[in-house]
């Protein structure tokens, strides 16, 4: 996938990188209840190239 990001794959990212982690952070419980939901319902979500063809190289595809 690091081919694919706009921003690299280092070991670790500076502050700068994520100006708004700090948001992230700030909310991780919330994020992790609502992540654990969908996670429940993930054989139901479509995969993203169903949502968005532009997505086909870095979707899952069910053949």
């Amino acid at each position: 996938m690091p081919r694919h990001s706009r921003i690299g794959d280092p070991v670790t990212f500076g502050d700068e990188t994520f100006p708004r982690m700090e948001c992230f952070e700030e909310n991780a419980s919330a994020i992790r209840i609502e992540a654990l939901r969908l996670h429940a319902l993930r054989e139901s979500l479509r995969s993203s190239h169903e949502v968005s063809p532009y997505q086909v190289r870095i979707s899952r595809r069910d053949e």
